[in-house]
């Protein structure tokens, strides 16, 4: 946070399964300013001026320590979505990948990926097109180096390494 302090610009964090387990919050940090900046599940920072807005797609209590997406975090973040115009750079936060790796497997990431897919079309139902939404999914977990696709970048049209060999319309990234 300091080199964000430095810039004078506000940081967010997208909340995972270390901040919420045993179904209560325990941030990785006691200082109420760290704290603060967590999101789960909400617009996390639109500053105006800026070209992008932060949309922080997190995990919480129900989840416990497994790796998942439910529905009403789809049904949120599609919401979101579909409220946002495509004049900014929609960047997506998260803790938990789309694609598996190792023994690490998320849940429920289809309906994700068609919902960031959906909303990335755009009103004429094509992609490719100048009024498309420009979606960024950055994900990352405190040990996700250990995934042979660390620090990879997809773009639109590219095949994801999930298992359904899913075609993205967004950015997708493993950034950690």
């Amino acid at each position: 946070m300091d080199k964000l302090d430095a810039y004078n610009m506000t940081g967010v964090y997208a909340v995972g399964n270390h901040e919420y387990m045993n179904g209560s919050f325990a941030s990785t940090s006691n200082s109420p300013e760290v704290r603060e900046k967590y999101v789960l599940n909400a617009q996390g920072r639109a500053e105006a001026g800026e070209n992008y807005v932060i949309y922080c797609l997190g995990t919480n209590s129900s989840h416990g320590s497994s790796w998942a997406y439910d529905d009403s975090q789809v049904t949120t973040l599609t919401n979101y979505l579909n409220s946002v115009s495509n004049d900014k750079v929609i960047i997506i936060l998260t803790h938990f990948p789309l694609h598996n790796y190792g023994s690490h497997r998320t849940s429920n990431t289809k309906p994700v990926l068609d919902a960031i897919n959906a909303s990335a079309v755009g009103e004429d139902g094509t992609y490719g097109t100048a009024d498309d939404k420009k979606i960024v999914f950055l994900w990352g977990h405190n040990h996700s180096e250990g995934d042979n696709n660390y620090d990879q970048v997809w773009g639109p049209g590219d095949t994801l390494p999930d298992d359904n060999k899913s075609t993205a319309h967004f950015y997708y990234a493993a950034a950690g």
